[in-house]
């Protein structure tokens, strides 16, 4: 399962891990930890050997393959972001990499090692001067898989468990879990229209289309396709 946004915070607060071997415990440690739950082993990241060589080395460290780079104030961070700043900023003087948490007025909250005098990964406020830009994992959305209307009944039904089995079976298998929930939440919120004979001779007659056009047109003027369907089968039969 990849551990990514708050799962891996929950799974790396609190710890010290010396990933590289190198200096001790370094912030770029835990962004090496991150490329290795996506699935990249990060090695070395050249240049001056500080955090700010992973923004500005960012294609020849092989980090487009799971990461969007994004300039600073380009686009909205969002939980999960790895933001990383430049060398002799008031903050971070040899540069930082941390993972973007939220905002407290004008500073950030970032998950870290080695920030605020404390090895072991915690959650400081930073000033944003010298921000060179982030990086947006690609698994926090646009890697995760689409949320279909055929997934969100399968949860409903309990196709894919409950509780924490559920939601280590979506992201092992590519979905944003909380993305999910959220359009579970939104199916369970709206009751479809209930099917009657004039919706079902209205489908037989044709007035919605056919195929996938049926389809999209039924859940537009909201109505359970799958309900519809077996109403219509039934009248045929």
């Amino acid at each position: 399962m990849y551990a990514c946004g708050k799962n891996f915070y929950e799974k790396y607060k609190n710890t010290a891990i010396d990933y590289d071997g190198v200096y001790g415990v370094q912030c770029v440690d835990l962004f090496k930890l991150q490329c290795k739950e996506l699935g990249k082993k990060l090695g070395a990241i050249g240049g001056s050997g500080y955090a700010r060589e992973i923004y500005h080395r960012f294609n020849a460290l092989g980090l487009s393959k799971f990461f969007s780079r994004h300039a600073a104030g380009t686009k909205s961070m969002v939980y999960g972001d790895w933001v990383v700043w430049e060398r002799g900023s008031a903050d971070c003087p040899d540069s930082h990499v941390g993972m973007f948490v939220g905002w407290n007025g004008d500073r950030v909250k970032i998950f870290g090692y080695n920030q605020a005098g404390r090895a072991a990964a915690s959650i400081v406020l930073l000033r944003t001067d010298g921000m060179l830009g982030f990086l947006h994992p690609f698994f926090l959305n646009n890697g995760a898989k689409e949320v279909t209307d055929e997934l969100v009944k399968d949860i409903i039904y309990g196709r894919w468990g409950n509780g924490q089995e559920r939601i280590e079976k979506l992201e092992a298998a590519g979905y944003d879990a909380d993305e999910v929930q959220a359009a579970v939440n939104a199916s369970l919120a709206v009751k479809p229209r209930p099917v009657t004979a004039g919706i079902v001779n209205a489908v037989i007659r044709g007035d919605y289309g056919n195929g996938a056009v049926r389809k999209a047109n039924l859940e537009k003027a909201g109505y359970d396709y799958d309900e519809v369907q077996r109403a219509v089968n039934e009248k045929l039969s």
